[in-house]
């Protein structure tokens, strides 16, 4: 099975609390039609070894949406290090 992902911008990704980060993401293909509570699965690594992230869309207008993570492994640590300006891949 081949994954389809869609391209987006980092805007903003800052800790709000201790291992807690938001990540809000300027993706209109997926923002527009998607709903909080929504799952997201959102990728900033190149490295097929690791799964993509599932995360549940916290805000969201008609351009950008936002999710809120906790740090728990790689995956996450992969999606703290994205900086404003970078390329994640959302589906």
């Amino acid at each position: 099975m081949q994954w389809q992902f869609i391209a987006g911008t980092v805007l903003a990704n800052q800790c709000i609390d201790k291992d807690i980060w938001q990540l809000t993401i300027q993706c209109p293909e997926i923002a527009a039609k998607c709903k909080p509570g929504n799952f997201i699965m959102l990728r900033t690594w190149n490295n097929e070894t690791y799964l993509p992230r599932p995360m549940a869309v916290y805000k969201h207008d008609e351009v950008c949406l936002e999710v809120v993570y906790r740090i728990k492994g790689l995956g996450t640590e992969l999606l703290m290090a994205a900086l404003p300006g970078s390329a994640i891949r959302l589906m």
